[in-house]
């Protein structure tokens, strides 16, 4: 099993935190729980989970 880290070329300064993690041995991805943010910090598709995860 290997483990493919995923993170948002539009998104700095995450540190050690991952947005996302990709396992291969099947079709798994696991998300974090981040707040939707824009690239300037703005909340993104307020009461909109759909809006958010785009």
């Amino acid at each position: 099993m290997t483990i493919k880290k995923i993170n948002s070329p539009k998104i700095k300064n995450l540190g050690v935190y991952t947005q996302a993690i990709q396992v291969t041995g099947g079709p798994l991805i696991f998300l974090s729980g981040c707040v939707s943010v824009d690239g300037e910090g703005n909340l993104v598709g307020k009461g909109d989970p759909a809006a958010q995860m785009r």
